[in-house]
């Protein structure tokens, strides 16, 4: 509802905060600006009250009425601070002001989600741990329940013969692909640990956490989050998805609905694998609306030799040429066509 969007008269002493690169923590920016510092004996209250007593049950004001006539000072006290340091910057410039009220009304709008295919994911996510814990035990001999047991697969490897000098993505990556031995049971380790090594798919929990009654998670976006003034992310990190290779995103989370898991895991053999890329398909669009998905091409490479008056560069831009390819070929002293696409001296 529009009703719920900020006024016009509102401010924000975090966002003039920001924008200054200032603190944004009101302790840290009291003491530098010279102000009132925040209560430190009020603090120490306020996290005791935050938690559970010893005895079972939580504090209240009838079994810590002294503790919580602290606690409310100490909040008197934030606004104090919080008054003193917004009279002490200057607002926001009329155009900054506008964004701040742009950011304020996307993240109280929120981000519509497909919560049927959120948990479907868990689901299958939840039944695929038991599979993986299962594997392990019978490659393990019982040893072993998970593959991100670096210490003890580790010590297993070894036992077979096997040392891995490393543990990490890409190590397991240039290992599986060369043309060493590796040990049928470790090698059958070493694809479940690059399976379940997909961190973006932790964003389903973190979404069926998040999101409100209405489908959608808010208070998505950090305002002036960096230093350059760009948005960072909160709660679900949505900045931060995989590209992903799916081409027709609304079959695939068709089918993450409708099939079950033996059926799904026939299809895209890399179930975790394509959960990560799937991740974009559960943003959707609400009834009679349409999701556009677009993104500036190379937009901080083109920006940054537009600011540095880096004609040569731009000029490369404005004929098309391969940027990222031409400067891979440059710091590694080969020609052009000897990079590829995919190629590590591009993506360096």
């Amino acid at each position: 509802s529009s009703d719920l969007f900020p006024s016009h008269d509102r401010r924000c002493s975090a966002a003039k905060m920001a924008v200054l690169a200032i603190p944004r923590k009101l302790e840290e920016a009291s003491k530098l600006l010279g102000l009132a510092e925040k209560d430190q004996e009020g603090k120490k209250v306020m996290l005791k009250l935050s938690k559970p007593r010893q005895k079972g049950g939580w504090w209240t004001p009838e079994n810590a009425r002294e503790d919580f006539d602290k606690l409310y000072k100490y909040c008197i006290q934030d606004v104090k601070v919080e008054q003193a340091i917004s009279k002490k910057l200057m607002d926001l410039s009329p155009q900054e002001q506008q964004i701040w009220f742009l950011d304020q009304k996307i993240n109280i709008r929120g981000v519509p989600i497909d919560i049927n295919a959120v948990k479907k994911v868990i689901s299958i996510k939840n039944e695929y741990d038991e599979h993986i814990k299962k594997t392990c035990l019978k490659l393990t001999d019982g040893k072993i329940e998970s593959p991100n047991q670096l210490k003890e697969v580790h010590e297993w490897a070894v036992s077979l013969g096997f040392k891995l000098d490393s543990y990490t993505k890409g190590y397991i990556r240039d290992l599986l692909a060369s043309d060493k031995i590796i040990p049928p049971k470790i090698k059958q380790m070493l694809l479940l640990r690059q399976e379940t090594g997909k961190s973006s798919t932790a964003k389903y929990d973190k979404i069926d956490y998040a999101i409100s009654s209405d489908g959608r998670v808010r208070d998505t976006l950090f305002y002036h989050g960096a230093s350059t003034g760009r948005w960072s992310g909160k709660l679900v990190q949505f900045q931060n998805l995989p590209r992903g290779y799916i081409k027709d995103m609304d079959k695939a989370i068709d089918d993450l609905k409708q099939l079950p898991f033996p059926m799904l895991k026939f299809i895209y053999p890399n179930l975790m694998d394509f959960f990560s890329q799937a991740i974009r398909g559960v943003i959707c669009a609400p009834e009679g609306k349409e999701l556009i998905v677009a993104d500036y091409s190379q937009i901080e490479a083109r920006v940054v030799a537009w600011l540095s008056g880096q004609e040569d560069t731009l000029d490369d831009f404005r004929r098309g040429e391969k940027i990222y390819e031409k400067m891979g070929a440059y710091i590694f002293n080969k020609d052009v066509s000897e990079i590829s696409k995919d190629s590590l001296e591009r993506l360096s």
